[in-house]
């Protein structure tokens, strides 16, 4: 700001808008006037005397992005990259570059420009050499100018093994109307969905598995005289390629909304999703669908494969921990001993108890919802604290747990598998094995039986304890029975498998 006298210099106006969001990043930077020295405790300001040091930087371009990788699909790459940390001082990120050129060259082979604020850090480029070398390069643009370019490795686009896009997308389409028409009515179960379906064989595994979550939904809105009477789904910009020897993956722009019977809207979607197919059959199978940026941060494509999400129960990706069973069907129900109910720090479980006493009824954030209400009662209730990542925060990390909103979240916070994982890599369980040991605030668990797997499956917050599992009452989401009772429950699980875990946080 020059040679302006500081003593006249009034930067109040200024100081405003850029706090209240009006003129947001314009350089203007404000240090106390012993900035420099070797103090750590703060600055003391006298009652006179005191000295404002003004320093104008002056917008930039932003510094260019950082781990570029382009993963190959038929004809063309699919290109993800992070967001520059520094943006120049110029506010947000308008838009990126993405650009291929052939091994050895400086000429283009394909290019596209991506809305930074609608579609984020992925790219799809087409129109490439199936067996030709490419490497990607990609540019970030502001209002103050264009970052230096930052590029990938070498990756060579591929055909899939099976189908080609457009008959994927027709196959992903095919499945998702065909769970909207369970949520409709239209179809009185999964067999007739995908009867209904010319590609049914492909999907048909996963409708099954997710048959009783859909009709149980579709029942629990009948119970409130509400109903679903439309349910769209659009998918664009989609793109296929091989992952592995005998599977497929496809990313599409998957959009849609529902229309109940009061005539509100429900549930839009708006997602950018990865659906994998086993191609080792005779037609492809869908296998897994989950979130493009956990498909696609931060792994090399020899590791995806092991860190996707698997559909067998809808809501894990990491196999079952080892752990000691409350009860399995058959056995005599566990005999009374002395409880355990030690707290632990700013911990207190019957916190956890009460705050799922006056949640249990609140809509489901999430399709699959239990484990995601057990985590918010830990955490809001009972006061768990979230577990970071120490340098970025990881969505798969099995040593992480924490939400930032219902469309980010770990998936130790919202799958039941993860969350036992993530508290048996802490120390932070004990598996109750005695009806007396349970008290109130402690979470628990099923495996459901035949359903193909030894994956958990569900979750719950006791509420109540007792010397009979009558008297062991649950609340519960993703069910229709939302204040239960542990007996209740075993009756209508046949073959259901119980864990109760014992929570004491040794993350913080």
């Amino acid at each position: 700001m020059g040679a302006a006298d500081p003593a006249a210099l009034d930067v109040t106006s200024a100081v405003r808008l850029w706090f209240d969001g009006s003129n947001p990043d314009q350089g203007l930077a404000l240090q106390a006037a012993d900035e420099d020295s070797d103090t750590n405790t703060g600055t003391t300001y006298p009652a006179s005397g005191t000295k404002l040091t003004v320093t104008y930087i002056t917008p930039g371009a932003p510094d260019a992005p950082t781990a570029v990788t382009a993963t190959p699909t038929a004809a063309g790459l699919l290109v993800h990259w992070n967001a520059p940390e520094n943006t120049g001082y110029s506010g947000d990120i308008t838009s990126y570059q993405v650009t291929a050129y052939a091994a050895g060259t400086t000429t283009q082979a394909a290019q596209t420009t991506v809305d930074a604020a609608t579609v984020g850090t992925t790219a799809v480029l087409t129109g490439l050499a199936n067996g030709t070398g490419y490497t990607v390069s990609v540019t970030a643009t502001t209002g103050n100018g264009t970052s230096a370019a930052a590029t990938s490795a070498l990756n060579v686009p591929a055909a899939t093994h099976a189908s080609n896009t457009t008959a994927y997308q027709s196959i992903v389409q095919q499945y998702l109307d065909a769970r909207s028409g369970l949520l409709t009515g239209t179809y009185a179960n999964a067999d007739a969905a995908v009867a209904a379906k010319a590609d049914g064989a492909s999907f048909s595994t996963q409708l099954h598995a997710e048959e009783d979550d859909l009709l149980a939904e579709k029942a629990r809105y009948a119970g409130d005289g509400l109903g679903y009477t439309a349910i769209t789904v659009t998918l664009a910009g989609t793109t296929a390629g091989p992952s592995g020897d005998t599977s497929d993956f496809v990313y599409t722009h998957h959009t849609g909304a529902a229309t109940m019977t009061d005539g509100s809207a429900q549930n839009e979607e708006n997602a950018y999703e990865v659906y994998t197919f086993d191609t080792s059959g005779t037609v492809p199978v869908l296998s897994q669908r989950l979130a493009a940026d956990d498909f696609l941060t931060s792994l090399p494509s020899s590791d995806r494969a092991a860190a996707q999400v698997s559909l067998d129960d809808g809501d894990t990706d990491i196999t079952a921990p080892a752990m000691d069973a409350f009860y399995t069907d058959g056995d005599s129900l566990p005999a009374a001993s002395g409880a355990s109910t030690a707290s632990y720090a700013s911990f207190t479980r019957s916190g956890v108890a009460t705050w799922a006493s006056k949640h249990y009824n609140d809509k489901d954030e999430l399709r699959t919802d239990c484990t995601n209400f057990a985590s918010k009662a830990l955490n809001r209730g009972g006061g768990a604290h979230m577990e970071y990542g120490s340098v970025v925060d990881i969505k798969r990390s099995p040593y992480e747990w924490w939400r930032k909103s219902k469309s980010d979240m770990t998936y130790s916070w919202s799958a039941a598998n993860n969350f036992a994982n993530f508290m048996g890599n802490e120390d932070s369980v004990t598996w109750v094995k005695n009806i007396s040991n349970i008290v109130p605030g402690d979470i628990m668990l099923l495996e459901y039986a035949g359903d193909g797997d030894s994956n958990l499956d569900h979750a719950g917050v006791i509420y109540s304890a007792g010397s009979t599992t009558g008297s062991v009452k649950v609340y519960q989401h993703s069910s229709k029975y939302r204040n239960t009772t542990l007996s209740a429950i075993i009756k209508r699980r046949k073959g259901v498998t119980v864990y109760v875990a014992h929570i004491t946080p040794h993350w913080y």
